[in-house]
């Protein structure tokens, strides 16, 4: 048996006093069975990007692209100070 969020659909275990998810009061909802939930809350496909290790996931993987980004500025700059064809080169040396 579980308790269905009226405001965000989530299930909370029964017993619970407000949903897990956004805090509302389920003082009053009755509890339904969890092999009987409404057609819309079907187990759907996604897994844990749809969740908040989805969210770290998408987190660490734009930490990984700007590390590498900077990485490659960093080289190309390194590359323009390299050359020996500037008028500026006697102040790099």
């Amino acid at each position: 048996m579980v308790i269905l969020c009226p405001t965000c659909r989530a299930l909370s275990p029964v017993g619970a006093s407000h949903c897990l998810n956004c805090h509302q009061s389920l003082l009053g909802i009755p509890p339904i069975q969890a092999n009987q939930l409404p057609p819309n809350l079907q187990p759907q496909k996604g897994g844990f990007l749809q969740s908040d290790g989805g969210k770290m996931a998408v987190g660490a993987l734009g930490g990984a692209a700007a590390a590498i980004g900077g990485f490659m500025l960093l080289d190309a700059v390194d590359d323009i100070f390299d050359h020996d064809s500037g008028p500026l080169d006697d102040l790099f040396d």
